[in-house]
C-alpha cells in the first residue's frame, strides 16, 4: 500500500509551508515538535518539497529501522530511500565483516555521490550507531570510482585490475554484488549500487555494449548505456595514503611485544602489501578516515530526532568503547592507543554542527509538552478521554467504525490515562484480566495482552501476542510471547516467538530484516529450510536467558534452557551456556542447574516447581545430548 497522493494535504498547511520556506534557505537551524507516529510522514512532506538530500538521524536501530520501513508507505515506489546501515561489529575483536550491511552503507554514501538527470535526491535514515561507525574516505571514494559508457574505449586487463583495487572478487560466476566475472571479451560485474549485474561485452578495446542479467539464469535481459562502478568494500589498504597509515602506527605504545603484537604487525604489513584478510575489520582504525558527513553536499538538509537521545547513545557506545580497550590493553590483546574505526560523540557532535541546514524533531504525547515549542507541526491525538470503560467504547466508537475496536477487561488497570495511547486503526486491541498498563504506553493492533501481564511503557506494534503473566517494555513488532516470560527494559524485539519463562536482558535486541530484503533461511538439522519470509527473527526456547546488551542476528534458533552472552550469530543447542563477547564458548548447561533455577524462577512467581516440570526437563535434556555433541559443546563450568 502506498500512501504518496495523502501527503498534498499536509503541504497546503501553513506549519508545513513556515518549515519549508525557512529550509530553503542557504543556512538554518530549526526545532519542530510532532506527535511521534507522524514523524515518517513529515520526513516524507519535507523531502517530496525541498529536493536536497536529506540524512535523518535517530537514536537507535530500532527507530531508523521503523522510520526507513514507514517512509516506503508514503513515498512513491523506487524513491531513493535509503538506511545506512550499522555494521555488527565487536570492538577490537576479530571477525569477518558483514558483507550485506557493508556493501548497503556503500550504497548509501553512492547515493550522495551520484545524480542522474532529473532523478530526485536521496533520503537516508541513519542510527547514530552507524554514523559512529567510520567509513571510506570520500576522496578515495571519488578517485576510484569509475564510469563505464558503451562506445567507450576501455583497457579490459586494467580496467579488472581497478576492480580488484576496489574490492571485488573474482569468481567463476557472477551471482551476489561485490564480484566479477571474466570470459574471453565479456566481463560480468555485480556492483553494489545496480540491482542487478551487468554483462559487458568488448570488441578489441572498446565497450560494444552492456546488458543486465538475472544472476540465477544468467539470461541478459535490458541493454544500458552507462555504468558507474563504485568500491564494494569500506576497507580497502591498499589505496588509503601511506602517510596517514603512519601517523596512526606512530602514537602506538607497545611496552611489551607479545605473541599478540607480533601477530598484529605481521598481518597490517601483509595489509599495506594488497593482501585480503578476512579480519581486515580489525584494523579499520588504519585505513578508514571517513564518516557518512563526509558525504553530504553543502545544500543538504540534516535532520535529528531526539536529539538529547541521539547525544546519549553515542556518549553511551563511547563508553563501551573505552571500557573494551581497558579490558584488551590489559591482557596484552592490543597495545596502548591501538586505533578504533569508531567515531566518538565530539567529533560527530562537531560534524553536525558545521551542517549549514539542520533540524530537529523532538516528539510530543500531549498538549502540554507545547508549550515551549518553537514550532509545532499539524497533527492531533485521537481525543479519546478515559472516564471509565464503557465511556471509553463510548467515545471510539464516535471517532471510528465500528469494525475497529478496544477491548479493556474491567479488571484491567490503566495507571495514567492521559497518558496512554491505543491505535486500533489496523485492528482491535484488547487488554485482558488483571492486566496493568503502566504511563506512555503506546499499542497499535491488532494486539493481545494477557491476563496479569504488566506493561512499563513498551511501544506494541500490530500482530503481536503477549501470554498471561508477563512484564513487557521496550519495543515489539509482529511477535508471539508466551507466559511468564520478562522482557522488562528496553530493546527491541521483531518478528520473533518467545517460548515461556523466558527472560530477556536489558538492551536484547534482535535483527529481523537482511539489508537486502531476501528471504531468510533457518537451519534445521543439516539443512538450510527457506522461510519464504523477508521478515523473521529468532525463536526463544523456553527457560532462555540472555544478558544485558546481547544481540541476536535474523532467523535464530535458541533452544531450551539456553544461556546467552553476547553476539549471538548462530543456532544455540538446548542446554547451553554461549559466551561471545569475547571469545566465542559453548558449554553446557548442567541439568540440575537448570532445575534449581527454574525452581527458583517459580517461586519468585508464588509457584511451587512439581516433579512434571523436573521430569519435562529431565527428558529434553537427555533427548538433546547428541545435538549439543555435534554443535562441540564442552562439559564444564562456565565462568560469567
Amino acid at each position: 500500500m502506498n500512501l504518496s497522493r495523502l501527503l498534498n494535504a499536509s503541504l497546503e498547511t501553513d506549519q508545513f509551508a513556515e518549515l519549508i520556506n525557512k529550509l530553503n534557505s542557504p543556512r538554518v537551524e530549526e526545532t519542530v515538535n510532532i506527535y511521534e507516529p507522524s514523524i515518517s510522514l513529515a520526513l516524507a512532506v519535507l523531502w517530496r518539497s525541498v529536493n536536497v538530500p536529506i540524512l535523518v538521524i535517530t537514536p537507535n536501530a530500532e527507530s531508523s529501522r521503523r522510520i526507513y520501513d514507514q517512509l516506503h508507505t508514503w513515498l512513491e515506489p523506487r524513491s531513493p530511500i535509503y538506511q545506512f546501515s550499522e555494521v555488527d561489529e565487536i570492538p577490537f575483536e576479530r571477525y569477518a565483516p558483514d558483507s550485506i550491511a557493508t556493501h548497503a552503507r556503500l550504497k548509501t554514501v553512492a547515493s550522495f555521490r551520484q545524480r542522474f538527470g532529473k532523478a530526485k535526491y536521496p533520503l537516508v535514515v541513519s542510527s547514530i550507531q552507524a554514523a559512529s561507525q567510520s567509513t571510506l574516505e570520500r576522496t578515495v571514494f571519488d578517485e576510484v570510482t569509475t564510469t563505464l559508457v558503451t562506445r567507450d574505449q576501455v583497457d579490459m586487463s586494467a580496467l579488472i585490475k581497478s576492480l580488484v583495487r576496489m574490492g571485488y572478487r573474482p569468481e567463476s560466476t557472477v551471482e551476489v554484488p561485490g564480484t566479477f566475472s571474466q570470459r574471453g571479451g565479456i566481463l560480468d560485474v555485480y556492483t553494489v549500487t545496480e540491482r542487478r549485474p551487468v554483462r559487458i561485452e568488448f570488441f578489441g578495446d572498446h565497450i560494444d555494449s552492456m546488458r543486465l542479467f538475472d544472476p540465477e539464469t544468467q539470461r541478459s535481459f535490458k541493454r544500458i548505456r552507462s555504468l558507474i562502478i563504485s568500491p564494494s568494500e569500506e576497507i580497502l589498504p591498499v589505496l588509503i595514503n601511506p602517510d596517514k597509515v603512519n601517523d596512526k602506527l606512530s602514537l602506538i605504545e607497545i611496552q611489551e611485544f607479545n605473541e599478540e603484537h607480533r601477530i598484529i604487525s605481521s598481518e597490517l604489513g601483509r595489509a599495506l602489501a594488497g593482501e585480503i584478510s578476512n579480519h581486515i575489520s580489525f584494523y579499520a582504525g588504519f585505513f578508514n578516515f571517513g564518516s557518512i558527513f563526509d558525504y553530504l553536499t553543502s545544500d543538504s538538509i540534516t535532520i535529528l530526532i531526539r536529539p538529547d537521545e541521539i547525544e546519549s547513545a553515542a556518549r553511551s557506545i563511547d563508553t563501551r568503547y573505552e571500557e573494551l580497550r581497558s579490558v584488551k590493553q590489559k591482557r596484552g590483546s592490543i597495545p596502548i592507543n591501538f586505533p578504533q574505526g569508531h567515531l566518538e560523540w565530539p567529533y560527530i557532535s562537531d560534524a553536525i554542527e558545521a551542517r549549514p541546514r539542520k533540524l530537529s524533531i523532538s516528539p510530543w504525547v500531549s498538549d502540554a509538552d507545547l508549550s515551549d515549542s518553537p514550532m509545532n507541526l499539524p497533527f492531533e491525538t485521537l481525543p479519546l478521554k478515559y472516564l471509565g470503560h464503557e465511556k471509553v467504547l463510548e467515545n471510539i466508537k464516535s471517532e471510528i467504525s465500528d469494525s475497529k475496536k478496544i477491548w479493556i477487561s474491567k479488571s484491567a488497570t490503566i495507571v495514567d490515562k492521559n497518558k496512554t495511547y491505543f491505535d486500533s486503526s489496523n485492528g482491535p486491541v484488547i487488554i485482558d484480566k488483571n492486566s496493568v498498563i503502566e504511563p506512555f504506553t503506546y499499542i497499535k493492533g491488532p494486539v493481545y495482552i494477557g491476563k496479569e501481564s504488566k506493561i512499563n511503557g513498551a511501544r506494541i506494534y500490530s500482530n503481536t501476542s503477549i501470554g498471561n503473566n508477563c512484564n513487557i517494555g521496550g519495543e515489539i513488532q509482529n511477535s508471539v510471547i508466551h507466559e511468564y516470560t520478562n522482557k522488562s527494559h528496553e530493546g527491541y524485539l521483531g518478528y520473533s516467538i518467545i517460548g515461556s519463562w523466558v527472560n530477556l536482558g536489558a538492551r536484547t535486541t534482535n535483527s529481523d530484516l537482511k539489508n537486502t530484503y531476501g528471504k531468510i533461511k533457518m537451519n534445521i538439522g543439516k539443512k538450510k529450510i527457506q522461510t519464504n519470509q523477508i521478515k523473521f527473527g529468532c525463536m526463544i526456547g523456553d527457560n532462555s536467558k540472555t544478558a544485558i546488551g546481547s544481540l541476536i542476528f535474523t532467523g535464530i534458533r535458541i533452544g531450551v534452557c539456553g544461556q546467552l552472552f553476547g553476539y549471538v550469530t548462530e543456532d544455540i543447542p538446548p542446554f547451553t551456556f554461549y559466551n561471545n563477547t569475547k571469545k566465542k564458548t559453548l558449554i553446557e548447561y548442567d541439568i540440575n542447574k537448570a532445575i534449581k533455577t527454574q525452581a527458583r524462577m517459580m517461586k519468585r512467581r508464588d509457584i511451587k516447581q512439581n516433579k512434571h516440570d523436573k521430569k519435562l526437563l529431565q527428558e529434553i535434556y537427555n533427548n538433546t545430548i547428541e545435538q549439543r555433541k555435534k554443535n562441540r559443546v564442552k562439559v564444564g563450568n562456565m565462568k560469567i
